[in-house]
């Protein structure tokens, strides 16, 4: 639903998780997991400022894995989705792949990883995925070599579409899961994510 822009200011609350035991592998990687909400200036009580989405990301800090001697793999087979990015970026030397390497000139070497971002049905169609994309190449910037997802539609996940198709908070979504794939891949390419040749197409890149 269209809102007035001008009426919300639209801000993230993360809960950071760092593991402190420092030569273990969870202490390479910092998992993030951010409330979206929006203030709002027409309202004075309590309840002015409003849940409007989530959105998950990790940095696998690989500078740091290189100066530990620790290998890249450990760090991403802690959880099986990361497992995932890693076999899309790396090489059997634990290397980045060489046609990924060349694609990005950020000289940060860690690379940040969008686990997910969810908007609640009511406050889509405000361009707030493309706010909080922005923000997390703010932050990203200076550390990171570039940002990458896996474009996966949320209301097919479990195989359960649905069942999942009947929860408040992925109604009006596609069904067919050819055509709720390309329609996610364009969006998040509207966002300026790009497919990376001899890569599968539903991993996508953002540079900064």
């Amino acid at each position: 639903m269209k809102k007035d822009n001008e009426r919300y200011t639209y801000f993230i609350e993360y809960f950071i998780i760092r593991t402190l035991n420092t030569n273990d592998e969870p202490s390479f990687v910092t998992k993030k997991m951010g409330t979206i909400k929006a203030y709002d200036f027409e309202r004075d009580d309590s309840d002015n400022e409003i849940h409007v989405g989530s959105v998950t990301i990790k940095n696998f800090h690989i500078g740091a894995m290189k100066n530990k001697n620790i290998d890249p793999i450990d760090v991403f087979d802690l959880e099986s989705q990361d497992y995932e990015i890693y076999n899309n970026l790396f090489d059997s030397y634990g290397e980045l792949k060489t046609n990924i390497d060349m694609s990005f000139d950020n000289f940060g070497l860690d690379i940040c990883v969008i686990d997910n971002i969810f908007i609640n049905p009511e406050w889509r169609g405000n361009d707030i995925t493309r706010m909080v994309v922005d923000d997390i190449s703010i932050q990203n910037v200076e550390s990171c070599k570039f940002i990458v997802l896996k474009s996966f539609p949320l209301q097919h996940e479990g195989g359960q579409v649905e069942k999942n198709l009947k929860l408040e908070e992925f109604k009006d979504l596609e069904s067919d899961a050819k055509k709720a794939s390309k329609k996610l891949n364009k969006y998040y390419k509207d966002l300026g994510f790009v497919n990376i040749a001899k890569i599968p197409k539903d991993i996508l890149f953002k540079s900064f």
